[in-house]
């Protein structure tokens, strides 16, 4: 005895299919790398983001620093004779301060050196400065002209010029030293 099924029972699949088609596949692969591409080029930026702002933080820090010492120290000058301001070239000061200690500013290399005995020890202020006139003093007298001789110093302008990465900043200040009169 034949028995007899009917047509829509021969045309579904024995078991249901499962799993995905190779299209999908392909699509899920593409819009994931789409993801991670996009997620990685971002990334990239923030960490150059990172450095800039550390390398900004870093010449900021290291000119404002150096200037603030340079300042209080030309501050304390003891007088504007020959005996007192030994050293005063664009590069260069060497002075007494008030309380009788020899003080010398002055670059070498790519740093801003201070030293308290001449030049014979030195101490790093600030590295990176530009290779030439990264560190300057102009000296002026009581009307603003150029100092002609070290007893007609009354104002010292300071500049520097650090440079690092892609910062470049100069910073200048201008100092009245107190005992100068």
């Amino acid at each position: 005895m034949r028995r007899h099924f009917p047509v829509r029972y021969f045309l579904r699949p024995a078991t249901p299919w499962r799993g995905f088609t190779l299209i999908e596949m392909i699509a899920v692969i593409v819009v994931t790398g789409a993801i991670f591409a996009l997620g990685g080029i971002m990334l990239g930026h923030s960490f150059e983001s990172y450095k800039l702002s550390r390398e900004v933080s870093d010449v900021g820090w290291q000119g404002r620093l150096a200037m603030e010492r340079m300042v209080r120290e030309l501050r304390e000058i003891r007088s504007h004779a020959a005996t007192d301001i030994t050293t005063w070239s664009a590069g260069t000061i060497d002075f007494y301060n008030t309380a009788g200690n020899r003080v010398r500013f002055y670059q070498s290399g790519i740093q801003v050196l201070r030293s308290a005995d001449g030049g014979v020890t030195s101490q790093p202020l600030a590295d990176n400065l530009s290779a030439t006139n990264g560190l300057l003093f102009d000296y002026y007298d009581s009307s603003g002209a150029v100092a002609a001789a070290v007893t007609d110093i009354y104002y010292i302008t300071v500049r520097l010029h650090i440079q690092e990465g892609g910062i470049d900043e100069t910073y200048r200040v201008t100092v009245k030293p107190r005992r100068v009169e």
